[in-house]
């Protein structure tokens, strides 16, 4: 396969990948721009923890101890969404870049005005 024959598809693949990430993003910006809490449902109220006896809790780990310091959401969240914006946009190309194939693979062969199929 040479080089030149690679570039078309490889050329569509990209074209479609920059349109679904920046599709994403115009999505992400649109929703959540503004105050940036936008919630499918409304959040669960706190739960009051309750006293549990004193043998159980000295054998339990706390939850401090598990999880690691918590150093600021907002970069969390942007990594996050970078993360899924890739991903979603990887799977949107690929998607298209499977169809295409599928298009061309079964596609009816051309006809001639005569009536005989194209070689």
């Amino acid at each position: 396969m040479s080089c030149r024959t690679l570039t078309g598809p490889v050329r569509r693949w990209l074209t479609d990948f920059l349109a679904a990430f920046i599709l994403f993003w115009a999505a992400v910006l649109f929703i959540g721009g503004s105050n940036g809490h936008a919630f499918a449902a409304r959040p669960l109220p706190k739960l009051q923890p309750g006293v549990a006896p004193p043998s159980v809790i000295s054998l339990l780990p706390r939850a401090s101890d598990l999880l690691p310091p918590h150093r600021g959401g907002d970069r969390s969240k942007r990594a996050s969404l970078l993360i899924l914006s890739l991903s979603f946009s990887s799977l949107v190309a690929l998607n298209l870049a499977f169809w295409r194939h599928l298009r061309r693979v079964y596609a009816f062969p051309r006809r001639r005005p005569d009536g005989d199929a194209a070689a």
